[in-house]
């Protein structure tokens, strides 16, 4: 159980950027999503709690949380860059460009 006093305390800080992140101005232009920064501080939660649960497979957890967190981030990432990228389409077929 030592051991795993340095994830909980990783997961604290995680926490805390995700809740920071969603309050702060500066940190919600870093991190660019809500759900992004919902999910740090979930994946957070998880490093404080799964330790205790799951013992002996710490590095399990923390590949885990970041596969993800860094899921989610992608993904939410490449769902705004469609939405983005649609209302310029649009303005390309109403000028009768054709796109491929």
């Amino acid at each position: 159980m030592q051991s795993d006093k340095g994830i909980v305390w990783v997961g604290v800080a995680m926490f805390l950027f995700g809740l920071a992140s969603i309050i702060y101005p500066p940190l919600k232009l870093l991190i660019g999503s809500m759900t992004t920064s919902v999910a740090i501080a979930i994946g957070g939660l998880a490093l404080m709690i799964m330790p205790t649960l799951i013992v002996g497979n710490e590095l399990l957890i923390i590949c885990g949380v970041g596969v993800v967190v860094g899921g989610v981030s992608l993904f939410s990432a490449t769902v705004s860059c469609k939405g983005a990228w649609e209302p310029i389409q649009m303005a390309l077929r109403s000028s009768g460009a054709r796109i491929g």
